[in-house]
């Protein structure tokens, strides 16, 4: 081998005059060596020598082609050569004969051809010699290459020629291999012809250009300094094991040219035999493959890259192929379906991990064969098990197509790409969030969302089933003094003991729902009666009465029950749940802890609570809300000593009210902030303005509800609004209720009441001895005033005990060093008895009426003011 590759010449026609003796010997298998002299002469990667068998175009020998013939009602090129001749185009697809055929417009997308006719001795056309190449030219093959292309016509006829006319044959052989050997230095490809001691016979220009030397320097040096080593190595053992046999082969070698550069080639190497019928020397065709080998390895870097893309976003890919049924997986798509490490990728066993439904639709959309139906689709979520532990897990499936060239119009599907991504853990987070989202965390229960959702569906059912829905709806009573003065954790205890109770007593099938803090609701489906229902209802009430202990201290587990039936209560789910909300209000009106069945006629007063709230919204976005003041006097002396701000509305056509009338609206915390905000802003104006009329009124009380000490900015905002005002905290009072200093809410309210002392605003506390305030409250908290609830002024001229309670707690008072007011005094009796006891101040009717804050502004200003108060 080292001998028979060292030097080269010009190719002869005796050499290529023996390869076509040899090919004719070596009978039907000599056909090999023309296509791959056609495809080397042309520079195309694919060539074939066809003739007509009966029915179909038999390919006798080919390059690049997966297949031995096609039918010949198929062909590209018989009908144009029987016709034309010898024919060359640069690109078949601006052909108007070619454009249109599939192996043009598909697999394998033929652009330039170049083919010369083979001709029976009767002139018909009965195949051909061609050379094709999917990418087009800018020209058709030369004169010469179609000169040559022709000679292998020749060459295929002479071998196909009776052995009897060796002589013929070979004459003819040697004009062509002449013509061949003329035209050599013309071709795109580098051709040596070399015998087995190393003599160079011949070589081309083209093979001179190829490998950077000249044709003198590759007839003195060996090819082994030229070659890459890793491919000489490659190349010795080829040329070796084919040496015997005389078998033609191919291989891809890197040249090393002078500069350092390197070039790749395709290297088609055929043994010649000499006259003695021996292998003697060989020729080399060679040709550049340089742009093919980067663009391959771009291709591999592109493909790693996708690789190293889909691990890291955790993607298998599958490459599906509707036409052949071939499938391919990622190891990260076999990893994923806990398929074996070697096992083979079949649409079979991808199947296999599906489960009923899906997998009926999965088998019927791969044996789909058109093309639409493998657009772009997805994602879908999809259910699998896997096929080693047979773990449930989820699939988000995409599917891409990309169909062959021409794929529309001849109906032919191209590729399919399924891209998965394990998506159970995000299946699993939302399936909690879900959770998360119709329950409550504290118990577990249904919240208000599923439950209004199970209501409808438990209406529905019983609208087809023609049966009855059962709805309680309970408030646990006392959870809020529980937390206030036992802490949450008692009231979380409390509720999680009245949900266990609840849950003891219900049917399967019912749902029990927490619609808020301390509100409950059970949906009970299917009933036969409305005596169900009450029966559970009342086993409850049985139950919550049983003994309960938190941290040795007893706990009451009592609950009020407002209850309505389907069809009888309501028609519908919003009708069901209203008119249990109803009888669960005049539950609770009635005392707590009972069973109330709705009836018709309480709506009436559930009309009227609505109505309370929306007077009160009105007159709160019309500045209908507005502070009456009622004056305070020094029983001892007369002197009028501040006011107490009443709050008073407007009603659009009775003119202005009391409170009474929007009673309800204290007890919404949104409305009684909204108002006492009103009342601030509205007493602080007013105060500005007697002081810049240089009226002495002492100061002005205002109430302040238990809701506005859940709002821990509260001293900030009132101290915030006398500075906006400009009044200094002095002028004014705080009063508070004594069930705002219990429980947990008291240091809160410690640290709010110590803010606004230390302000100068004092602290009344209202309504004394009516509540749970004990005397360590008054050492506690910051408290400048003690207010006797009107209730023991009342009854103090027929109630002895309300004497007693008056006098001590003036005592008290005086003891501690804080001022003592009287409420509610309306007789001169009663002003008498507190001032034989010395109380400080007194207010009511008799003392005053509460009047607007013009109205006061115009007494002010008279002379002797807090008799005319007296006397009003």
């Amino acid at each position: 081998m080292a001998n028979a590759l060292m030097s080269a010449s010009v190719v002869s026609a005796e050499c290529l005059d023996t390869v076509a003796a040899k090919a004719d010997a070596a009978g039907p298998d000599g056909f090999s060596a023309i296509p791959r002299m056609a495809a080397d002469i042309l520079g195309v990667p694919l060539a074939v020598l066809a003739v007509a068998d009966g029915e179909r175009l038999r390919f006798v020998a080919e390059v690049g082609f997966a297949y031995t013939g096609i039918p010949l009602s198929a062909s590209l090129l018989m009908p144009r050569l029987g016709q034309e001749g010898p024919l060359s185009l640069p690109d078949m697809r601006a052909d108007r004969q070619f454009c249109n055929h599939p192996l043009v417009l598909a697999g394998p997308m033929l652009r330039f051809v170049a083919a010369v006719p083979l001709v029976a001795a009767n002139g018909e056309v009965f195949g051909f010699v061609a050379g094709f190449d999917p990418q087009p030219r800018a020209e058709p093959a030369t004169a010469l290459q179609m000169r040559l292309l022709g000679g292998l016509a020749e060459q295929a006829l002479a071998l196909m020629a009776a052995r009897g006319r060796e002589h013929a044959l070979r004459s003819r052989l040697e004009e062509k291999l002449r013509c061949i050997d003329a035209i050599a230095n013309q071709t795109m490809v580098g051709v040596i012809h070399q015998d087995f001691e190393g003599r160079v016979i011949s070589v081309n220009q083209h093979f001179c250009a190829l490998t950077g030397r000249s044709a003198e320097e590759l007839s003195r040096r060996p090819f082994e300094g030229m070659v890459h080593p890793d491919d000489w190595a490659v190349l010795q053992d080829r040329f070796n094991a084919h040496k015997e046999s005389g078998e033609g082969f191919s291989t891809e070698l890197r040249w090393l040219h002078p500069d350092g550069s390197v070039l790749w080639c395709m290297a088609n190497i055929f043994f010649v035999r000499d006259s003695a019928d021996r292998y003697a020397s060989f020729a080399m065709f060679m040709h550049d493959i340089t742009a093919l080998q980067d663009a391959k390895a771009a291709l591999v870097n592109s493909e790693e890259r996708f690789r190293l893309a889909t691990r890291a976003a955790r993607l298998g890919v599958a490459d599906y192929s509707p036409l052949t049924g071939r499938f391919n997986w990622s190891d990260e798509l076999r990893t994923m379906l806990g398929a074996p490490q070697h096992a083979v990728p079949t649409m079979r066993l991808v199947l296999k991990v599906l489960e009923g439904e899906a997998r009926q639709e999965a088998r019927k959309w791969f044996r789909q064969k058109t093309p639409a139906a493998f657009k772009i689709k997805g994602p879908y979520i999809v259910p699998i098990r896997r096929l080693d532990t047979g773990e449930p897990r989820w699939l988000e499936v995409c599917v891409w197509s990309s169909p062959d060239a021409g794929a529309e119009a001849t109906g032919k599907i191209g590729r399919v790409v399924i891209t998965t991504r394990d998506v159970t853990d995000e299946k699993h987070s939302e399936e909690r969030i879900l959770w998360a989202a119709e329950h409550d965390p504290l118990t577990g229960l249904a919240n208000r969302r599923l439950f209004v959702k199970r209501l409808n569906e438990a209406v529905v059912l019983a609208e087809r089933d023609q049966s009855q829905v059962g709805l309680l709806l309970f408030d646990l009573d006392k959870l809020k003094q529980t937390n206030d003065t036992l802490g949450h954790e008692a009231g979380d205890f409390l509720l999680r003991t009245f949900v266990d109770r609840l849950n003891q007593v219900r049917r399967d099938g019912d749902t029990l729902a927490r619609l808020g803090g301390d509100e409950f609701a059970l949906i009970m489906p299917g009933l036969s009666s409305e005596t169900q229902m009450l029966d559970l209802a009342q086993s409850l009430l049985d139950r919550m009465r049983e003994p309960l202990n938190f941290g040795g201290r007893p706990l009451e587990c009592r609950a009020s029950i407002g209850a309505c039936v389907y069809p009888a209560h309501g028609r519908d789910a919003a009708s069901l749940q209203r008119n249990a909300d109803v009888a669960l209000y005049r539950a609770k009106a009635q005392g707590r802890c009972r069973l109330v069945v709705f009836e018709a006629e309480m709506r009436s007063e559930l009309q009227l609570v609505s109505s309370m709230l929306e007077m009160t919204r009105q007159a709160l976005s019309t500045n209908g809300i507005i502070p009456y003041y009622q004056p305070k006097i020094a029983l001892g002396t007369g002197k009028l000593v501040g006011f107490e701000a009443l709050l008073r509305w407007r009603h659009p056509r009775r003119g202005i009210q009391g409170p009474g009338h929007i009673s309800a609206a204290f007890e919404d915390l949104d409305l009684a902030e909204a108002i006492s905000v009103r009342m601030f802003k509205l007493v602080a104006a007013q105060m500005r303005a007697w002081l810049d009329a240089g009226f002495d009124f002492g100061h002005v009380a205002v109430n302040a509800s238990a809701a506005e000490f859940l709002r821990d900015n509260f001293a900030e905002r009132v101290l915030s609004q006398l500075q906006e005002a400009g009044v200094p905290p002095r002028y004014l009072e705080l009063e508070v209720t004594e069930s705002v200093l219990l429980g947990h809410q008291a240091d809160r309210a410690d640290n709010i009441l110590r803010t606004l002392s230390n302000a100068g605003v004092s602290i009344a506390l209202d309504d004394f001895g009516t509540g749970f305030a004990s005397l360590s409250h008054l050492q506690r908290f910051p408290v400048d005033t003690i207010k006797i609830d009107r209730s023991f002024v009342r009854d103090l001229e027929h109630n002895a005990y309300g004497g007693a309670i008056i006098r001590a707690v003036i005592s008290l008072g005086r003891s501690l060093g804080m001022n003592v007011v009287a409420e509610g005094i309306e007789t001169e009796a009663q002003v008498r008895f507190l001032i034989a006891h010395q109380c400080d101040t007194g207010q009511g009717f008799y003392l005053g009426r509460p009047a607007d804050g013009p109205s006061v502004e115009a007494l002010l200003a008279i002379p002797g003011a807090a008799h005319q108060f007296c006397s009003s």
